[in-house]
């Protein structure tokens, strides 16, 4: 087995203990997201998909213990949608869907603009989503307001 195999192997065991054994991997949650935000910059389109994978399935699994992890992986995320390769462009679309859906939504749109704002031509990369992020977004915080009465009706 070779380094590249090594790391997605590495990677896809970091996604069994998301999904698996959340709390073992919530003590090292910092540590282990650089680590696979690391590996989202990595010149092997296979590491790197197998990384922006793992990231999907943090927010999809670990959901709002994310939130303190949201701007580096954001930023790494934002920065590889810009990439020519499609299946890699794909992949980063289904991580993000997986944040917006996941993560407080405040703490995302937060990341996004902040994320977008280092290099403001990587959110055009992602401009036939970018409505799409933000409307969800909205509607997610408006459903959240609401819930907690901080909207009423006039």
């Amino acid at each position: 087995m070779d380094f590249k195999e090594k790391k997605i192997e590495g990677l896809n065991f970091v996604r069994c203990l998301s999904a698996y054994h959340a709390p073992v991997l919530t003590e090292k949650l910092h540590e282990t997201t650089l680590a696979v935000a690391q590996e989202v910059k990595n010149l092997r389109s296979g590491v790197s998909r197998a990384a922006v994978v793992c990231l999907g399935d943090l927010f999809t699994h670990l959901k709002k213990s994310m939130d303190q992890e949201l701007d580096n992986a954001v930023k790494v995320l934002l920065h590889k949608a810009g990439e020519s390769n499609t299946f890699i462009r794909e992949e980063v679309d289904k991580a993000l869907k997986a944040m917006v859906n996941n993560v407080t939504p405040a703490r995302a749109l937060c990341s996004l603009i902040n994320g977008g704002q280092s290099d403001i031509k990587r959110l055009g990369c992602i401009s036939e989503h970018r409505d799409w992020f933000f409307i969800g977004l909205i509607e997610r915080t408006l459903k959240h307001l609401a819930k907690r009465n901080y909207l009423k009706e006039n």
